[in-house]
């Protein structure tokens, strides 16, 4: 039965992941906690399946054995939380008791946050509805390489050779070949259900993630305006209706700050966070280019932020742990990579003199700051009385309202999440500079789907910066430079 094959196929990864989550974060006991790792699981699983599945197609091994393996991996990983939990206590959750100010503050938010959820899961139905194989990127890239890939399973190198006129063959391979499992599960491609599937639980893991991080940290009431504040921004559940790989890109930067966030605001109990962050980092690497961008950003962000205030030891320990998540994307991103005939557009299409050209240019320079501005302030939000309140700056408005924390730029999660935003920011601008496509296109076509990659990481500072209570200050948790405990296990 194909239903019950794309059953299986959703839950295995979503067990694996949920329980990989657990293993790692060595979570405290209660509703939050469980959350956060049911909002990372399915991510985190399904990008650790499409890994096993591309080593399964380059090795002699047929990859028809895959439900088998995965169904293995998933029971192994169940064993062995529940073997590493026997006879250690767990953590409570950190809460306090809610103000009355907290209290109505969070049910209005949390009905603010259903309404918009189900305004968003509307949209991505009409969305899916009226063009079930998704929009351009996702039928001329993404959807046709997954097809491609389940066609010429015993030959795997064909979705991948440029003499078959395939488009953009340096890009990475983790939400076609999430497809094509679904697909081989099912064993038929001739349906469109399995990417609307997979498009659905990311959208929607995304807001989930946010809302569950900032409660775990700031409390319900900011947890819930965060989810809300999320979709405000109707980009994020259109590119997910259209079926592109930029929302599962956005899941994993999402993810791997948001661990980052915990891990310093949490060090006794960060335990290896940090390598669950660098999984997210690495995943997101092997989902798209930018996702290499921020694999570098993170680990420059984490090293020099640690750096700075902890010292070498500190950093070098936090890094070490980020590249034992990193690992495994890393290494099959650099196999594919070397296995591809065919070098990216920017590389390929660039000359010394035209990036020269692109240096020297005044007018470059101004068509990037004029359009990047432009749509950072027509980003989401809405419109009254002819002026538009983009969602950014509604964010803002929310925490000169709500009250920021006293020496919240001191906190090191906020620091890390900045330089993220700051440097992911800077460096889509110098691909703009050196790009040799035309820049107004470019501009047009792209930056909105650019700015909702960091559209979270600025929620999480504006989330993080705001006063978890302002009637009792004391209930926020302390600064890390306060605290004697600020060095992770």
């Amino acid at each position: 039965m194909p239903q019950a094959s794309i059953l299986v196929g959703i839950v295995t990864p979503a067990l694996f992941g949920f329980f990989l989550t657990s293993i790692l974060l060595r979570p405290e006991r209660g509703v939050v906690s469980f959350l956060v790792r049911l909002s990372l699981g399915w991510g985190v699983g399904v990008g650790c399946f499409s890994i096993l599945l591309f080593f399964l197609m380059i090795s002699p091994i047929n990859p028809r054995f895959l439900p088998w393996i995965e169904v293995a991996a998933a029971g192994c990983l169940v064993a062995a939380y529940f073997l590493s939990i026997r006879g250690r206590g767990g953590y409570d959750e950190d809460f306090s008791a809610p103000s009355r100010r907290q209290g109505w503050i969070a049910l209005m938010a949390g009905v603010v946050f259903i309404i918009v959820m189900a305004a968003a899961a509307y949209v991505f139905a009409a969305k899916v509805a009226i063009t079930p194989e998704g929009e351009w990127d996702a039928w001329m890239t993404w959807n046709l390489r997954a097809k491609a890939f389940y066609y010429f399973q015993d030959n795997w190198d064909k979705p991948i050779n440029y003499i078959y006129g395939w488009t953009h063959l340096d890009y990475p391979l983790l939400l076609p070949l999430s497809v094509t499992r679904l697909w081989m599960l099912s064993q038929s491609a001739s349906h469109s259900i399995e990417p609307i599937i997979i498009a659905f639980l990311f959208t929607f893991s995304l807001p989930l993630m946010v809302f569950s991080f900032i409660c775990s940290l700031r409390g319900a009431a900011l947890g819930l305006a965060a989810g809300g504040a999320l979709l405000s921004a109707e980009t994020v559940y259109l590119l997910g209706g259209w079926l592109y790989a930029d929302l599962p890109l956005t899941f994993y930067i999402t993810a791997s700050v948001g661990l980052a966030a915990m891990a310093t605001e949490k060090p006794e109990r960060a335990g290896r966070t940090w390598a669950l962050a660098g999984l997210c980092a690495g995943l997101a690497a092997w989902t798209k280019n930018e996702g290499m961008l921020f694999l570098v950003v993170i680990i420059g962000a984490v090293g020099a932020v640690t750096l700075a205030r902890s010292g070498w030891r500190q950093a070098a320990r936090r890094l070490g742990m980020i590249g034992v998540g990193i690992a495994a994307p890393t290494i099959t991103l650099i196999a594919f990579k070397l296995a591809i005939p065919s070098q990216n557009f920017l590389i390929r299409s660039n000359s010394l003199e035209r990036i020269l050209d692109s240096l020297t240019d005044p007018e470059r320079y101004a068509s990037i700051v004029i359009g990047v501005t432009y749509e950072i302030f027509h980003y989401g939000g809405f419109v009254v009385a002819g002026n538009h309140f983009s969602a950014p700056v509604l964010a803002l408005i929310f925490l000169a309202a709500w009250g920021p924390r006293k020496g919240s730029m001191r906190l090191e999660a906020i620091q890390i999440s900045l330089v993220c935003l700051a440097a992911m920011l800077a460096g889509y601008s110098t691909v703009y500079l050196l790009s040799p496509l035309d820049i107004n296109f470019q501009i047009l076509t792209t930056v909105s789907r650019l700015l909702t990659h960091v559209w979270p990481l600025f929620l999480l500072c504006v989330m993080l910066a705001a006063s978890r209570d302002q009637e009792n200050e004391s209930t926020a948790p302390v600064p890390a430079e306060e605290s004697a405990k600020n060095r992770d296990p």
